[in-house]
């Protein structure tokens, strides 16, 4: 599936994850900053 993450600037990121992935999971396998 596609995921969009939103970074602090407003630049989206799009990622393809696997089905059952969680976002947190998602999200630390693509290097996107959470805070």
């Amino acid at each position: 599936i596609s995921v969009t993450f939103i970074d602090k600037d407003g630049e989206e990121n799009l990622v393809k994850v696997p089905v059952g992935m969680s976002i947190l999971e998602a999200a630390h396998a693509n290097d996107i900053e959470l805070e």
